[in-house]
């Protein structure tokens, strides 16, 4: 029952990555299909931020549930906790300022966070012997 738990929760970590990866590249790449709505016939400023919230809640949720069970059971370091929060609250904010300039800057720089925290975690949780 507990090789299960560490099968679980190393699918968790590595779909939290994927997560961030992706939020990371929905980041650079949406500003160039802006670009293209006008062919399209579509205006930006009817879009609302439904996906980039919903991008956000998931990997909020898969990171820190990947994050809290490495801290509790194998290495009781809170600083990937810590830098993990930051990252989500960059692009948690960014989605509610409405301002074009710092929306995009907030949302690239939170997922590299992220991103950066789940690293960190699962190299520390490896060099304390975890099996993720």
């Amino acid at each position: 029952m507990e090789g299960n738990s560490k099968i679980k929760i190393g699918k968790f970590a590595k779909a939290s990555m994927v997560l961030s990866v992706g939020c990371a590249i929905h980041c650079v790449v949406s500003p160039f299909l802006f670009l293209f709505l006008p062919f399209f016939n579509h205006s930006a400023d009817g879009l609302d931020h439904t996906f980039d919230l919903i991008l956000i809640c998931f990997a909020g949720i898969l990171g820190f549930s990947a994050l809290l069970h490495s801290f509790k059971g194998h290495h009781q370091n809170p600083f990937p906790i810590k830098v993990f929060s930051i990252g989500f609250l960059c692009m948690f904010v960014s989605i509610f300022l409405h301002n074009p300039f710092l929306h995009l800057p907030l949302m690239v720089i939170g997922s590299i966070i992220c991103g950066f925290a789940q690293f960190y975690n699962l190299k520390i949780a490896h060099l304390n012997g975890a099996n993720h």
